[in-house]
């Protein structure tokens, strides 16, 4: 597990990014005009990865953990992991973090009993970088390119996600990457 920062003097600054399992659900409609009947399968974190600022980085799947097997959904410890982290932060970087992966966190946490980690300040970076400039787009990969920071790992597209849920390693190892990516993309 990712530790805090040692200098108590100074706020404790976590980069962060999840990537979580699509809804599955029932529908009656036609792939082009969905009717959905019920949500059989919530969303849930599946990966994340962490960093204090200019720190330590960890970057975790459900395979990395001892109650994993391949087809069984079960996030509760990389909730209850990413809750020790965000209760120990000040300030949260993230992109469309306010809007996606904090309040993607806050379900998982009270699915899993666990309660509102302590109080912290979110640095969106999608939403400040909407505030000073005009660009052609706000994604991650677009801004990071504009300003030649790097772009994000390549994939191939949802099949990355069936394959992590199916169990494939070689996936998750991919996923991770690309997850890991993402935060030292977003801390540039």
């Amino acid at each position: 597990m990712l530790k805090s920062q040692d200098d108590s003097s100074s706020a404790r600054i976590l980069v962060f990014d999840i990537e979580t399992s699509p809804y599955e659900a029932l529908s009656w409609g036609p792939k082009w005009k969905t009717n959905l009947i019920k949500i059989t399968q919530p969303s849930m974190v599946m990966c994340f990865s962490a960093k204090w600022l200019n720190g330590q980085q960890v970057t975790a799947g459900w395979p990395d953990y001892p109650k994993y097997r391949p087809g069984v959904r079960d996030d509760c410890d990389i909730v209850t992991d990413i809750w020790m982290l965000i209760d120990a932060a000040d300030i949260i970087i993230a992109h469309n973090g306010r809007a996606f992966d904090l309040r993607t966190m806050n379900a998982r946490f009270i699915a899993h009993g666990l309660p509102p980690p302590s109080p912290y300040s979110i640095v969106d970076t999608k939403v400040q970088v909407k505030k000073a400039v005009r660009l052609p787009s706000n994604s991650l990969d677009e801004i990071g390119d504009y300003f030649g920071l790097g772009r994000k790992l390549p994939h191939q597209g949802f099949k990355l996600w069936e394959d992590c849920l199916a169990g494939d390693l070689k996936a998750w190892r991919t996923m991770k990457a690309y997850n890991h990516n993402d935060v030292n993309l977003l801390e540039k």
